[in-house]
């Protein structure tokens, strides 16, 4: 419902959503739950034609884990520029498609 609300709104007032999944750490706090999760996600997602970032490949490349905290489940500063590359360039493809 969230996701159709806020898609509702951007409608209204000229924006562009970009949805993404930044998966779980493994290590801090491994959900069984995520491959169906994500599943689910982006199948409504792609049905519904929003844009949507799954940030797990990119963080898997980050080597023993790095992208996450030493401690916690947030991600660290390097799995944070990950994620905001990512959407940056995700927003440079879209600023091109709204160019033409």
């Amino acid at each position: 419902m969230s996701i159709d609300i806020l898609n509702e709104e951007c409608q209204i007032n000229g924006c562009v959503p970009i949805f993404g999944l930044i998966p779980n750490s493994n290590f801090w706090e491994p959900n069984v739950l995520l491959p169906k999760y994500k599943r689910s996600i982006e199948d409504y997602l792609s049905e519904k034609g929003y844009i949507y970032i799954d940030f797990s490949e990119p963080l898997k490349k980050l080597e023993n884990n790095t992208a996450y905290a030493p401690k916690g489940t947030h991600l660290s500063p390097k799995g944070y520029k990950i994620v905001s590359n990512e959407i940056l360039k995700k927003i440079n493809q879209i600023k091109k498609i709204y160019e033409k």
